[in-house]
């Protein structure tokens, strides 16, 4: 869970929302997942392919909401992935990210010639496609 204020009627309240909305973390014993599908209350279950590497994931997370509990959740960003620029001189501008780093480095494909122009921005100035 994350801290957050909220107003309601000119009063300002602190109320705590999920920190991934729409997602039920849950360990429980193979006899267990038939009961929990029954109970209509689960869509699916996503079993992680690296059981270990996902749990150290979630501590990490747990972690930084104890430092600081209003810490908000933004986009997954990856190699590949296709972006549109949000602020700055190059707002409008769409390409894909080669480098995820504190200054992104993205390419602006001109696929009919096997061109492409590399340009860098911060990542708070961009948003996925």
């Amino acid at each position: 869970m994350r801290k957050t204020t909220r107003t309601y009627q000119r009063r300002k309240c602190e109320i705590e929302l999920p920190v991934f909305t729409g997602y039920a973390f849950v360990c429980y014993g193979e006899n267990k997942r038939m009961e929990i599908l029954k109970s209509n209350v689960i869509v699916k279950v996503i079993e992680p392919f690296k059981p270990r590497l996902f749990l150290r994931e979630l501590i990490m997370v747990r972690r930084a909401l104890r430092v600081d509990p209003t810490l908000n959740i933004v986009p997954a960003l990856s190699e590949g992935q296709l972006i549109r620029i949000i602020s700055g001189p190059f707002m409008g501008t769409e390409g894909i990210i080669k480098r995820v780093s504190r200054k992104m480095r993205v390419l602006l494909n001109i696929s009919i010639i096997g061109q492409a122009l590399q340009i860098e921005t911060s990542q708070d100035t961009i948003e996925p496609i």
